[in-house]
Formats: C-alpha cells, sequence, structure tokens
C-alpha cells in the first residue's frame, strides 16, 4: 500500500560464492528490463544467468551477450 518494502536473501550451496554475483547481475537486469518496458531481454538474462534455458547458448557467448546490453562501458 506504498510503504516501503525490505527484502533479505540468504544464498546457501556449495558453489554460493560464485553464484551470488551471478543472480545479483540477473535480479539488476531483470529489474532493469522491467523498468525500460524490455520483455526481450529474458532470453539474455536466463541464458547467461541459469543452465536450463530456452534458448540454449554457449557460456561465453551469454556472457558475452550479456555484458554487451547490462554493462556500462566508460
Amino acid at each position: 500500500m506504498g510503504s516501503p518494502i525490505k527484502i533479505d536473501i540468504t544464498i546457501r550451496g556449495n558453489d554460493a560464492s560464485n553464484a551470488c554475483n551471478i543472480l545479483l547481475d540477473v535480479i539488476r537486469a531483470v529489474k532493469y528490463a522491467m523498468d525500460m518496458h524490455y520483455t526481450d531481454l529474458t532470453d539474455i538474462i536466463n541464458a547467461y544467468g541459469f543452465k536450463k534455458v530456452s534458448r540454449p547458448t554457449a557460456a561465453l557467448d551469454a556472457q558475452e551477450e550479456f555484458e554487451d546490453r547490462f554493462i556500462i562501458k566508460e
């Protein structure tokens, strides 16, 4: 009803230290895509962050495509 919400997330697992960075990238990318109304970015985000996706992509290709779309280059 208009009040702020705080969400605490805990990640536990064998590779949690590695997965955390990817998960945060995915969350930020989804937030950006939602704010900008970019519905066509889901394949890029899924290929970068998850193993089972609708459009299989090689890991390096997925990372490159994600970085091209979401990483600000100065």
